[in-house]
């Protein structure tokens, strides 16, 4: 991360670096913006402006705004700015150049230090003020506004209105990363039952990695296995116990569980024509989800991220992951 104030004190130029993800396929997306709290790192609330190098049209940067820890729907989520459900927010990004040399992404853009968007937009403290700040790497799907896949930050502030000065190491980076996790099989043959969970995605090493698609941070954990492959028989019945949330109005905390032959899934969030081209086996039913149950969810731990990146398989990382307390009983009735 760079950056430089003009002349003029109105504008500010962020030049953000970073290696392309293992997945030369998928577009990769550097993030970085102010947060949502003026004194910790906090997603909720954050102005970020997400960053990718397209490859048919070049450099992208839009303004986003981070309403609540979903996709974006209907204007709330991980919205851009100008599809914010206020209706009055604006791409405030300007002067976007970049490109993808030998793995490394890098995307220069302008903003101003003080908008006219006092919805969306967090101005740059014009003082001598240090400002916490957000970022995120991960991929894009399909359609780019759908995902916002991982979010990282730092409880360290910085002073983006100081003096200019060089402290970053001479450039000197490796772009490999990590194989990906082996996908595990499940073989089930005879009447199964199959408890299905919600966890993290494991990002590059785990469902990206794996099925060669973006995600946006967390996947279904089979029996405890991250997105396994399932080897079912014909003519024998199969019981899911799902557990990805019943409340439809918290998108972030809803995850109904079906069976299709799509790629994507996410038939909540679908376009009609993606929606028109899906076959779904079981899990809707007069287009309404009818597969959900009470919410539990795998969470990392401080170990998961080290051992997911010092290349252990995964079960050492699935191992790392916390299961709250409560999803280890069941009520039955």
């Amino acid at each position: 991360l760079s950056w430089r104030v003009d002349s003029n004190n109105s504008n500010i130029r962020f030049r953000l670096c970073g290696c392309q993800s293992i997945d030369a396929n998928t577009n990769q997306y550097l993030g970085f913006g102010l947060s949502g709290s003026a004194s910790s790192t906090q997603m909720l609330g954050a102005d970020p402006t997400i960053t990718w190098v397209d490859e048919t049209d070049g450099p992208q940067a839009i303004d986003y705004y981070l309403s609540a820890y979903s996709p974006c729907s209907d204007g709330i989520g991980a919205c851009p700015d100008e599809l914010d459900s206020s209706g009055s927010c604006t791409n405030d990004i300007s002067n976007i150049t970049g490109s993808v040399t030998d793995g490394l992404q890098c995307i220069s853009f302008t903003r101003q230090l003080s908008t006219s968007d006092s919805t969306c937009d967090i101005n740059i403290d014009p003082g001598d003020t240090n400002q916490y700040i957000v970022w995120g790497v991960g991929g894009l799907g399909e359609t780019a506004f759908k995902h916002f896949i991982r979010a990282d930050g730092t409880d360290d502030p910085i002073h983006l209105r100081r003096e200019p000065q060089d402290q970053c190491v001479g450039v000197q980076f490796v772009c490999d990363s990590c194989i990906p996790f082996e996908n595990e099989r499940i073989i089930a043959l005879g009447d199964t039952t199959f408890q299905a969970r919600i966890g993290p995605s494991g990002n590059e090493r785990g469902y990206m990695g794996i099925t060669g698609r973006a995600g946006w941070g967390i996947s279904w954990y089979i029996n405890g296995t991250l997105i396994p492959e399932l080897v079912v028989e014909r003519g024998k019945t199969y019981t899911f116990i799902v557990e990805g949330g019943t409340n439809s109005n918290d998108l972030s905390n809803y995850h109904p569980f079906y069976i299709s032959n799509s790629i994507g899934g996410g038939r909540l969030e679908n376009t009609d024509d993606e929606i028109d081209e899906e076959i779904v086996y079981a899990g809707f039913e007069n287009d309404q989800p009818i597969a959900v149950g009470r919410l539990c969810q795998l969470m990392e731990t401080e170990s998961s991220e080290n051992t997911r990146e010092s290349c252990s398989d995964l079960q050492t990382y699935i191992d790392t992951l916390e299961t709250p307390a409560s999803c280890n009983f069941r009520r039955t009735w």
